[in-house]
């Protein structure tokens, strides 16, 4: 309900997609093997809880927990937070690259929306969460290693509503600590966003974004402005699952 709403491009920053992947392995994302349990007091506090389980797919990541709380302070208006932890193996410590301890995910947000403006606001910081494959320095026929790094980031979204047209704005800048790293000492994640949607129908639309890029890579290479435009269509399966 945040940020992380652009049709094409963001989540960057806040630290929900970290290490090229989905969030799945490391809790964030689109987690997977984890129990979930939410609950809601009074129509205005959310609580949330989460364990997730070792994957035997995977050597460097093993149990996790996690927890939320959303608070509706004003009509439209909402704030939240989340805390996410994973063990990481002392296998993973051990042979990894920059890996000192646990992978730790903390993140504040704010979402305010009415009929015409949508706002998303979050902060996120990483411990031992966040990766990136790059080429072995001083070794000959060197092989892409991962080297881990702490950081945080900010993200902002933003909308306004005329009818059904939407114009979409946003700001991603991410900023990884790389002392002691083989990383570049200017590698960060920062672009803006512009764009602008069409619902033709409520599950139809249409929409083009641009991301103005300021990014510099784990090597450093210079990040690319790029634009998309494409036609989106939302559908979904009700199944009662009355007796």
């Amino acid at each position: 309900y945040t940020t992380d709403r652009w049709n094409a491009f963001g989540g960057q920053a806040s630290m929900a997609y970290p290490g090229y992947g989905d969030g799945g392995i490391s809790g964030t994302g689109r987690a997977d093997q984890v129990v979930n349990y939410r609950v809601t007091v009074a129509k205005i506090v959310e609580l949330g809880a989460q364990v997730q389980f070792a994957n035997s797919q995977n050597d460097a990541y093993g149990d996790g927990y996690g927890a939320s709380v959303q608070v509706t302070v004003l009509p439209g208006l909402k704030l939240g937070g989340a805390y996410t932890q994973m063990e990481m193996t002392d296998q993973a410590v051990e042979e990894l690259t920059g890996v000192a301890g646990d992978a730790k995910y903390s993140i504040l947000g704010a979402n305010y929306s009415s009929d015409i403006l949508d706002v998303g606001v979050v902060w996120a910081t990483q411990k031992n969460g966040d990766a990136r494959y790059i080429f072995e320095p001083g070794v000959q026929d060197p092989e892409q290693i991962p080297v881990f790094f702490d950081g945080s980031g900010v993200e902002i979204y933003l909308r306004g509503k005329i009818g059904r047209w939407g114009l979409i704005g946003g700001y991603i800048d991410y900023d990884p600590e790389t002392d002691d790293t083989f990383l570049d000492p200017d590698f960060r994640t920062r672009y803006l966003i512009i764009g602008a949607d069409w619902q033709i129908t409520d599950g139809t639309g249409f929409y083009t974004e641009f991301r103005i890029d300021d990014s510099v890579g784990g090597e450093g290479q210079e990040g690319s402005s790029v634009g998309v435009f494409g036609l989106k269509y939302k559908f979904s399966w009700k199944t009662s699952h009355r007796p």
